[in-house]
């Protein structure tokens, strides 16, 4: 996954194919078979477009890690376990934003409906058009290709601008809305970016863009057939030209979870005086955060630590000379002196350094590794700021609210959730203005008295566990109910978020 803008990662591109009648391509578990039969876009509806280094043909690799092949005869199957000439395909996009996909190897177009399913078609009509739905998580970082900057919502303009060097903050989230198979792109003051370049409140048919996909870049298109792109010296982002060149073409990368910290003084974690990892910035209601007191939470996937990246891409680090205090000069992740197990709290964490002491606050201010247990000086209480708006995504679809209100898990469209933090605890509101509140059952609802508190506890790379007043976690279940009945962290506890 992306490192946001440092040594980053492109997320694969991973999508679901919708044909004419509106159903999904799907790879069966069972005898690599191939059909149209799927509703929503769930696992095996999921497809991963892998780029042929060598030139401009692609790969369609399914959840089972096999690719789709068709054959001389027109027949396709997805058993191929290795990339080969029958696996390789021409993106054609369409117009209205639609994908035709030709065989390199016979020069055929893919078709299917129902069980059949042919690459046999030598010319393109509406069974050989499909289109593209993004299966990512939809809350991204945009990076400009040619500019080698990223997309941020200016407030001061009421604009986006490509003028970035790393995605720092709530204002680089960008949320794509798919819609009637086309994209929507909404800032995180909930507005959506229309193709002169204004941000307004309402979606429109100015609002939505076809997405083109170019050598592994993206590119979006209006309804003018004119397309995205950062205009001018302030890198304003509106459409403009008929034709995409560099300047028109995007990378999609995952956000990391970016936090402050509060520790037992009152006082902001930060490093505005140099290297020094103190606590000692008063909050500034007018101002906010900074960028000096916002880190961004990295963790290896093999020991499940952390490294905590500042704005001016440092890690933390345990200082050299045995005192363990903490300076802002590390320049590797995976250094064991940057890696840190974080122990959930409820409203506070501690950070517990690779000599198994604890950070603690001294008296100046400053952080050091000397705590031999979690003593009051030892907690920080947690504040995520880049997700102001919230997209939960579990292993059986997004949140979304369902009958008589009550949220479910299995939701094909996501719904939207803004997050209010409440002093390390966090209120959920929904785009109606209710609030997730807890009902009988341990269900949760949406209410318009109020809503519950709930703690988030970062577990994975992009994944949290929420935790409910009643000490479980919320749990999901195939069959869409979205409890607080869960007491492990496992795939049914763990949201992406």
């Amino acid at each position: 996954m992306s490192t946001n803008g440092v040594n980053a990662d492109i997320l694969k591109l991973s999508l679901g194919l919708i044909n004419y009648k509106n159903k999904y391509l799907t790879a069966e578990i069972f005898g690599n078979k191939v059909n149209v039969t799927g509703n929503s876009l769930k696992r095996k509806q999921t497809w991963t477009i892998e780029q042929d280094p060598e030139g401009e043909s692609v790969y369609l690799r399914s959840h089972l890690d096999r690719f789709l092949t068709s054959d001389r005869h027109g027949n396709v199957s997805c058993d191929a376990e290795e990339q080969g000439k029958e696996e390789q395909f021409l993106i054609e996009p369409y117009e209205d934003g639609r994908w035709a996909f030709r065989s390199m190897a016979h020069g055929l177009y893919l078709s299917g409906n129902g069980e059949n399913m042919r690459c046999f078609s030598k010319m393109v009509g509406k069974e050989e058009l499909w289109t593209v739905h993004l299966a990512m998580h939809p809350q991204v970082n945009l990076k400009n290709v040619n500019r080698k900057r990223y997309a941020r919502w200016s407030e001061e303009d009421e604009e986006l601008r490509v003028d970035m060097n790393h995605p720092w903050g709530d204002d680089a989230l960008i949320t794509l809305e798919f819609r009637n198979g086309k994209y929507a792109i909404k800032t995180c003051n909930n507005k959506y970016l229309h193709r002169d370049g204004r941000l307004v409140n309402d979606s429109s048919d100015d609002t939505d863009f076809t997405l083109e996909f170019r050598s592994g870049k993206i590119a979006l298109k209006d309804r003018m057939g004119k397309y995205l792109t950062a205009v001018g010296g302030t890198a304003t982002m509106m459409t403009r030209n008929n034709k995409p060149g560099k300047d028109e073409l995007f990378v999609l990368e995952d956000s990391h979870p970016q936090a402050v910290f509060v520790a037992n003084n009152g006082r902001l974690v930060s490093v505005r005086q140099g290297v020094d990892v103190a606590a000692n910035q008063d909050f500034d209601e007018e101002r906010g955060e900074s960028d000096l007191e916002t880190f961004q939470m990295e963790i290896d996937k093999e020991s499940g630590k952390w490294s905590i990246r500042t704005n001016n891409d440092k890690f933390w680090t345990l200082k050299t000379g045995g005192n363990s205090g903490l300076q802002a000069t590390g320049s590797q992740s995976a250094s064991p002196d940057a890696q840190f197990e974080i122990h959930w709290l409820g409203r506070q964490i501690a950070f517990q350094a690779r000599h198994g002491r604890f950070v603690a606050t001294k008296l100046n201010g400053q952080l050091a590794a000397t705590a031999d247990e979690i003593s009051d000086a030892c907690k920080f209480t947690f504040k995520l700021v880049n997700r102001p708006l919230l997209v939960l995504r579990g292993p059986h679809g997004f949140v979304a609210v369902g009958k008589g209100e009550r949220l479910e898990c299995h939701h094909a469209d996501y719904g939207i959730f803004e997050m209010i933090n409440n002093d390390g605890a966090y209120q959920l509101k929904g785009q109606d203005g209710k609030f997730w509140k807890m009902e009988g059952e341990n269900n949760v609802a949406m209410s318009s008295e109020g809503g519950t508190d709930f703690l988030i506890e970062l577990r994975e790379h992009s994944k949290f566990c929420i935790r409910a007043p009643n000490d479980k976690y919320l749990r999901g279940e195939q069959n869409g109910q979205f409890r607080a009945t869960g007491t492990e962290v496992n795939k049914e506890t763990l949201w992406e978020y």
